[in-house]
């Protein structure tokens, strides 16, 4: 896939990259922060800290991207994609094995007619695990696109 050209007249120009890479990357490192305890965090949180340190990634890396500070070919900014894509990962699975089973709910409606289901958390687990199970593919076909050998 050929590089976005920054100069295009559809692109966003540097000022709002670069207002949007520092809010998107500095929610990220904030998130992060929780996650390792630098900041103080709401007891509420325990229980969710993977949760949060995947959000923290996947917003420092898409600031990153925003900002367009890892340029825009090369190994470094694939790299930082794949980090995206292997926190998605990382969170569909801790929510397929730990999330809270309080939360799923399933529902299907076809025509006038409605089915809800609040006490089986087998479906969503399954629909997580598959999530989880794709982007662990999508990530390992990633990686090995930033470590293969360049010519």
């Amino acid at each position: 896939m050929p590089p976005i050209d920054a100069s295009s007249p559809q692109s966003p120009s540097p000022l709002v990259r670069g207002f949007l890479g520092v809010i998107l990357a500095g929610l990220g490192i904030y998130l992060l922060g929780i996650d390792s305890g630098v900041i103080p965090f709401h007891r509420s949180l325990e229980g969710s800290r993977v949760f949060v340190g995947c959000l923290g990634v996947m917003l420092a890396c898409t600031g990153i991207q925003v900002g367009q500070w890892a340029g825009a070919s090369g190994r470094l900014p694939e790299a930082v994609g794949s980090m995206i894509i292997t926190a998605m990962a990382v969170l569909f699975g801790w929510v397929t094995f730990f999330g809270d089973s309080r939360g799923f709910s399933s529902s299907l409606s076809v025509g006038g007619l409605s089915v809800t289901s609040h006490g089986s958390a087998l479906v969503p687990r399954i629909a997580f695990g598959i999530g989880a199970t794709l982007m662990a593919l999508f990530a390992a076909y990633a990686w090995s696109r930033v470590l293969r050998p360049r010519n």
